[in-house]
């Protein structure tokens, strides 16, 4: 009996860890956010890039603009992670029709993209 309560009690643990995790992506706006997503979407550091990406998809999931980051997440296509290149999608299909003449640039990177051999 003792066993089943400290497996119940495990699992309520790391749920809320990961929906901590979760919120953080949804976290209000502060002052400088933008800036600092930007340094972060142009990072070398590819874990950094992957968040800032999440961070921007959550902010515009609640309905803030973050539109002015459109060239910074355009750049974070060229990976080789399948997730950063959907976050960068999703991005793209938000903002495409409010930004049309930088959509267009976009086009190129789609064709590199569907070019590459290292396509998943």
């Amino acid at each position: 009996m003792g066993m089943k309560w400290m497996k119940k009690k495990i699992k309520k643990v790391t749920g809320k860890k990961k929906a901590e995790k979760r919120e953080r992506y949804f976290a209000s706006t502060y002052k400088g956010e933008l800036f600092e997503l930007k340094q972060q979407l142009n990072s070398n550091v590819s874990k950094e890039r992957k968040d800032a990406l999440k961070r921007v998809i959550g902010a515009m999931t609640i309905g803030k603009d973050v539109s002015s980051l459109f060239t910074d997440v355009l750049k974070c296509v060229h990976t080789t992670h399948i997730e950063q290149k959907k976050l960068v999608y999703l991005y793209l299909i938000h903002y495409a029709e409010a930004k049309p003449e930088l959509a267009i640039l976009a086009i190129n990177m789609f064709t590199r993209d569907t070019k590459s051999y290292n396509a998943h």
